[in-house]
């Protein structure tokens, strides 16, 4: 089978996004399935960009550029004729609708509605007028929490999926605990994401002046600024923040998913410091970690970290030089994207008896 992966993506080559479709295509890849990347981006860092994935990209400065960019991607796309395409929820792009031939699947990883609320006021209206429309594309949908999928307005009788993220285990290996005098806690985020929670993270540093907390992910940064006991540090290459993980004695998810009406989720980077065997807290429900003693689940609440400050007390100083074992958990990509695969046979055949 050969798979399309249309991706508009404005970030960096190295972003957690771009980590988790490569994590994917990798898993596909083993499967047999050809796949090829077809990327609409404004970022120029993808003109020297290398990832193992085979990848067609074309960049674009203003919206008329983009417009022109669009069909020569479109264009490439079908003239690779693949079998299925696979995309993600994005603004309404109406020249995918040369791509309506195909069999598609689009992958849904938040609610489109409130998330496009904050992004200004044009971009929320055209995403309200278009949405429609443009779910009725694809033939199938993958949600990445069952309550994005339980939300009405995608309930649009299209065939769906749940299938929660996942990586590779067999690329981690769980480091050695640390031997820290006081606790060490690590998070990885983007900066500017409300719901990632760094104001509670600077808040927790003043609740427990004796822990060091490092913030990996501030774009705008050049080099590690120390602020009290908190270090900040730029976007890091995995060999290098794997270095402040080895240090670290717990990690942090995300705190403040209530900002987006949001209850569940599945972030990359949580199972990624699992795999490497760090202790996690978080603010949110996620079904893969649920009752597992290595993972602290405070309430998503503007408050959590004040009203859980005696559990956080106690989850830090019990897991203090210790790690978790990740082969408890069901987190591994293979497994999942096996499921994938089999959701993308039954939307190419289903197709088949429908044409």
């Amino acid at each position: 089978m050969k798979i399309a992966y249309y991706l508009h993506w404005n970030d960096v080559p190295e972003s957690g996004v771009i980590k988790k479709i490569v994590h994917q295509i990798t898993q596909w890849m083993n499967f047999d399935l050809d796949v090829k990347i077809f990327l609409l981006t404004q970022n120029e860092n993808w003109n020297s960009a290398s990832i193992e994935i085979p990848f067609e990209a074309r960049i674009y400065s203003n919206n008329l550029n983009r417009l022109i960019n669009s069909y020569a991607l479109v264009n490439q796309i079908n003239t690779w004729s693949p079998d299925l395409i696979y995309t993600r929820y994005d603004l309404y792009n109406p020249v995918l609708e040369l791509l309506i031939k195909i069999p598609m699947v689009m992958e849904i990883n938040t609610d489109d509605l409130t998330e496009y609320s904050r992004g200004g006021f044009f971009r929320q209206l055209y995403n309200n007028l278009t949405r429609k429309h443009y779910l009725k594309m694809p033939n199938g949908l993958i949600f990445v929490t069952e309550e994005i999928a339980e939300r009405r307005h995608f309930k649009i009788g299209k065939k769906i999926k749940i299938i929660s993220n996942g990586i590779e285990m067999q690329l981690y290996t769980v480091l050695p605990p640390p031997k820290n005098q006081y606790p060490n806690l690590v998070f990885i985020g983007t900066e500017g994401q409300l719901w990632h929670g760094t104001d509670k993270i600077k808040a927790l540093a003043q609740m427990f002046p004796n822990w060091l907390f490092h913030i990996i992910g501030n774009s705008s940064q050049q080099g590690m600024i120390r602020k009290d006991n908190i270090v900040y540090y730029p976007f890091l290459s995995k060999h290098d923040y794997q270095q402040i993980m080895a240090i670290a004695d717990v990690a942090i998810g995300t705190l403040a998913l209530h900002r987006i009406d949001m209850n569940q989720a599945c972030p990359l980077k949580v199972r990624e410091y699992l795999a490497y065997g760090l202790p996690v807290i978080i603010g949110y429900e996620d079904m893969d970690l649920k009752g597992f003693d290595g993972v602290l689940q405070i309430a998503n609440t503007p408050n959590n970290i004040y009203d859980y400050k005696e559990q956080i007390d106690e989850f830090v100083n019990q897991w203090m030089g210790k790690r978790i074992n990740p082969q408890q958990l069901s987190i591994d990509a293979k497994e999942k994207e096996f499921e994938r695969m089999e959701f993308f046979k039954e939307i190419v055949e289903q197709r088949k008896t429908t044409v």
